[in-house]
C-alpha cells in the first residue's frame, strides 16, 4: 500500500462523509479532524529529514501520532459501527492501509 493508495482512499473517505445524511456535527468535525491529521501524517513521512538526530526524534513523535490517529479511527469505528455500516467499513479499511504504512 503506498501513500498514493492511501490519499485516494483518504479522497473516497472524504466524498462518503460529504454524502453521509444523519451525521451530527460533533460527527463531521471529528471525521474531518482525523482525515486532515492522516493528511498531515503522510506529508511528513514523505518529507523524511537527511539528518540522522532529526531522523530519530522525528521518528519518535511520528510513533506516537500514529498510536493516536489510529486509536482515534478506532473510535470512530466503534461509534458508528451500528448507525453508519458504509462509514464503518471505509474507516476500516483506512485503518488497515494505514497499519500498512506504519501510520
Amino acid at each position: 500500500m503506498s501513500t498514493d493508495d492511501l490519499t485516494q482512499r483518504l479522497k473516497q473517505l472524504q466524498d462518503e462523509l460529504t454524502n453521509t445524511q444523519r451525521l451530527d456535527e460533533n460527527s463531521v468535525n471529528l471525521l474531518q479532524a482525523v482525515l486532515d491529521d492522516i493528511r498531515l501524517a503522510i506529508a511528513r513521512s514523505a518529507n523524511v529529514s537527511e539528518n540522522l538526530a532529526d531522523l530519530q526524534v522525528e521518528d519518535v513523535a511520528a510513533k506516537e501520532e500514529s498510536k493516536s490517529i489510529g486509536a482515534r479511527v478506532q473510535g470512530l469505528i466503534d461509534a458508528f459501527e451500528v448507525e453508519h455500516p458504509k462509514l464503518t467499513k471505509s474507516l476500516s479499511q483506512l485503518a488497515e492501509f494505514l497499519a500498512e504504512i506504519g501510520i
